[in-house]
Formats: structure tokens, sequence, C-alpha cells
């Protein structure tokens, strides 16, 4: 998009130039497009739904709905959203808690302009525009009315929604359960994923200062000339000790862990989750001699080297080199291949897939709950330069599609690619189901998603966070989706080679006379989640 080409500022004074030509309009729609795999994009710049904060807190629905000023649920989510926006930890608090802080602080929001509360909002524009709002429906109280009119979308986002589907899709309460999908409290704080494994991660490197310490205790005794003294053990056992003290004095949080957790499950490379992480960190060149950080060369272009080492703006007294940063990545993959060991065997399962129907040269398809027939078939390109004037020296590179399947992009989009898939179609299946729940007279629904987060009127609170149960139980916990996606790609060989190309009974693949081994999906799935440990879940968005 254009968006991407300019800077912050030019960007922002082209949004506020289509708010202002937009002002006085009272209606305007916003085109959207839907990609192969039923992802939904809005297909304009700048002022959307989808933009940056400032687009978002500029736009409000053409239809008013009628808020009841007596309907507490309502006027509570206002609040939770206002909270929300605010950040600063109240919104990782419960939902009581945060409704009880906009109380506190109603003073300041209804006076907002005073920029005691804005100068310390997490999102500050969105938080005037919830001000605006807290406003509208103070001023309301004044009335007679029981409702008052709203034109407000309250964004509510699920927590880790990647994460979400695929412990719905092998069952996995332990990690339902850390996602806010089983259960929840109101009055409680809701579980924080990333917090957990913030955690986990900082008991992981006390766990492995023990055990490298063993190793150290285990050789102290041998003489240094010993010809049976493993120095590189040694060596490395006490670089991963300071390795693990110096991570450890970061007292590494949820804002640390967020970005490589949200990448990894739609197949970021271990380098790729890495240079995530670098970028919480500043780069500082290497001044101190007397430092014992073991430091990296940046460039070595001309033979010129640069030191430098990583640190962050809350902890500059801690200074991180590659292989800190890379202990870090390699440990939040233990802390998931441990806690949660089913999600490396659905990752194996479905990579098992992709070789079996790239080896057979065939597309990767799947149906979705929404209809939708998903068909992955990546091909490679080739680069072809031309020189379409002769009068001209300047030459380009045209791509050309060689038909040629790319095996190894068939294999590393198939997860990203089906919980994408999967995200979509929960979204078209709750969007049907705001307009078949409808009243008669109604032509229009307050309805709007960033792909998992949505937005609705304070009204349609309750509904949304009903339908939003009802299509995970309908997906998950009635149909069970992984069994039905893995008879979708057998089906597929079948068509594609005859019935007799599968066995059912010992999963063997026999085409040409080679034999492919198919697996077992039966090995991933833990079981379903109960429909009522689902409608239990108070945080399922929040």
């Amino acid at each position: 998009t254009l968006e991407s080409f300019l800077s912050k500022k030019q960007l922002e004074m082209n949004i506020l130039g289509l708010a202002l030509i937009f002002k006085n309009v009272p209606e305007f729609y916003i085109p959207v497009r839907i990609d192969n795999r039923g992802r939904v994009y809005c297909n304009v710049d700048y002022l959307h739904y989808q933009g940056i904060e400032l687009a978002k807190s500029l736009l409000l629905f053409s239809k008013g709905e009628e808020i009841s000023k007596s309907e507490t649920t309502n006027i509570n989510f206002l609040k939770i959203f206002g909270a929300n926006c605010f950040g600063n930890g109240i919104d990782k608090k419960s939902f009581e808690d945060r409704v009880q802080w906009v109380n506190e602080n109603e003073n300041d929001i209804l006076n907002f302009k005073n920029g005691n509360l804005i100068s310390k909002a997490d999102s500050k524009l969105l938080f005037i525009a919830f001000c605006f709002e807290y406003l509208n429906y103070h001023n309301s109280l004044l009335n007679n009315e029981t409702f008052y009119i709203s034109h407000f979308p309250i964004q509510l986002d699920a927590t880790c929604n990647g994460y979400q589907h695929l412990s719905l899709l092998i069952g996995d309460e332990d990690l339902a359960g850390e996602l806010n999908l089983t259960h929840g409290d109101e009055s409680k704080v809701p579980k924080d994923f990333y917090k957990f494994v913030a955690l986990k991660i900082n008991d992981y490197f006390l766990k492995r200062i023990s055990d490298e310490t063993k190793i150290l205790e285990k050789y102290k005794n041998l003489n240094e000339n010993d010809p049976n003294l493993p120095i590189d053990i040694i060596d490395k056992a006490k670089k991963t000790i300071e390795s693990c003290n110096r991570l450890l004095k970061l007292n590494i949080n949820r804002s640390l862990v967020k970005a490589p957790i949200m990448v990894k499950p739609y197949n970021a490379s271990f380098f790729k989750m890495v240079e995530y992480l670098k970028e919480k960190f500043e780069i500082v060149p290497y001044k101190n001699e007397n430092d014992n950080v073991l430091f990296e060369n940046k460039d070595k272009d001309k033979g010129k080297k640069t030191e430098y080492y990583y640190e962050l703006d809350s902890k500059k007294e801690v200074k991180l080199n590659n292989f800190d940063l890379n202990l870090f990545i390699s440990t939040m993959e233990k802390v998931f291949t441990n806690e949660f060991p089913k999600l490396k065997l659905l990752s194996e399962y479905l990579l098992n897939v992709a070789k079996i129907c790239n080896f057979l040269n065939i597309p990767i398809t799947w149906s979705l709950p929404s209809g939708l027939e998903v068909i992955q078939y990546y091909v490679n390109s080739e680069a072809i330069r031309l020189k379409p004037f002769k009068f001209k020296k300047s030459t380009y590179n045209l791509k050309i599609k060689n038909n040629k399947l790319d095996k190894r992009k068939q294999s590393r989009a198939l997860m990203p690619n089906l919980i994408h898939s999967l995200d979509a179609s929960s979204l078209a299946l709750i969007l049907n189901l705001f307009y078949t729940n409808k009243n008669i007279n109604e032509n229009k629904i307050n309805f709007f998603a960033i792909h998992d987060c949505f937005a609705v009127t304070a009204n349609n609170i309750d509904k949304l966070f009903k339908f939003i149960k009802l299509v995970y139980i309908k997906i998950y916990s009635e149909n069970n989706y992984l069994s039905k996606f893995d008879k979708g790609i057998i089906d597929s060989i079948k068509n594609q080679f005859g019935n007799d190309s599968f066995n059912d009974e010992d999963r063997i693949i026999t085409v040409n006379n080679i034999t492919l081994k198919y697996p077992d999906v039966n090995e991933v799935i833990v079981g379903k989640i109960e429909a009522c440990k689902i409608e239990n879940s108070k945080f399922i968005i929040n």
C-alpha cells in the first residue's frame, strides 16, 4: 500500500486531510477485499479502521444505536475499553478493576482537556476518542431518556488468537486455559499468556544455571593440564552461566517475549524470532575497555570493525550480545516444547502433510467451516532481464512463474495459512450470526474487525461474546475441525490417484510403486474441549 512508503507525519497529514473531507458526510463506505484464505483487508489507503491509531480514533459507525443507561453491562464495557486504551497495566487487570479505575478517574475523563490522563495514556488518540464518548454518555444522564444514542465502536481483542485456534485444533485444555478460552471470573485478572511464558523462561534460566554449575562441579578437582579435562565443555558451561545471569537481570516480562511468541505459530524461523527480539533493544557501540561483555562485530566492510552490544532503555546496566539473544529464543522454544508438547506434534504433522503433497506434486487444499475452499499452490519464479529499448541502456527484471512447485514455501506456509484461514472463517461465521439475529427493520450491522480484534457498539457486546463462543464450539467442539482437515487431504490424494492409492488401515500411500507413510492425526489430537467450558469463558476477548 501507499502507506508503507510514507513517513509517519505524511501519513497522519493524509489521514487528517481525508477526515476533513468526510467530516460532514453522514455516511460513507470502506471497500474491502478478501484474500485466498478468506482474510478481509481494507482496500483503501489512510482513513480506514485497519489503519494506524489516528485513523481508528477518528471513525464512528454511521448508524446510531440506542444504549440503555440502565444496562450496567453495556456501560461497563465502554469503561473497560477506556481503561484498555489508557493501558499502563490497567488493561491487564480484572474487568471489575478496570471499571473501578474509570469511576475513580471520572472527573479527569470528563475534563480530559486538562491532559492529566492523556499525557500518561498508552493509546492517547483512542483514549481521547473514548473520553468524547464517555462525555456523551455522562451528558445523557441529565435528560429523562432511558437510553442514549451511540455511534462509538468498542474494540476488544482476543488473547493470542493464533494460539487460541491451535489449542482448539488439538483440544489442549491446559493451553486453552492460559488463553482465556475455558474459564474466567470478572472479579479476577484474566490469564496473560505472554506473562506466563516470560515467567517460565526465567525459571528455565535458573534451572540452566543449576545444570551448568553441576557440570563445573564435576570437573573442578581435575588439574588444568589433565588430558581428561574437557576444556570446551567447561568453557561452554561458564559462558552459558554468565549469559543466563545477564538475561535474568532483565527481569524478563511480557513486552520482551510478545513479538517472538506472536510470530512462532506462523512458522517464523529461529533467526526471524531473534530479529523480532532485537527490535526491543538499542544497538550501542562499545566504549568501555574494562567491560567483560562479549561484543559483536557489526560490519567488517573495508577491514573496519565496529564493536557493539544490545541494551534496553529501562536496563542500561545490562549489556547483551548475540549469544545471549540466541539463548533467550532457544529457551523460549524449550518452554513451548516442554509445557505444550502437542503444539510441536501439530507442527510436525502439518509439515509431513506438506512434504507428502510436495512429493506427489499436488496442491494442499482444505475446506473451511464458512464454505470457502482454500488451495495452496506456490510456484517458483525466474527473473528475466529485459532491455525494452535499443536506444537506452536501461534494463529491467521481470519475474516469470515457471510452474515448478516451490516446495520450501509450501511446507513453511501451511501452518500460518491454516491459522489465518480459520481466523477468517470464524469472522465470517460471527458476522453471519449478527445478520441472522438482527431485527427485521434493521438493514445495517455496526461491526468491523481487524482480524482478531472485534468492534461493535456497547449494546452488542453481549451478542459478540455469545457468537464468538458459538462459532468456536461449532468448529472445534462439535465437529473437531483437524480431523475434517485430515480427511480432506486424504480425499484429495484419492481423487488425484484413485481410491486404491491410500490404504485407510495402515495409512500407506502407494503411487507409481512408491510408498509413503501418511501421519496419524490422532497422535496430535488430545481430545475435544467441552462446549460448556468454552461457554464459561469470561475473557475470550477482553
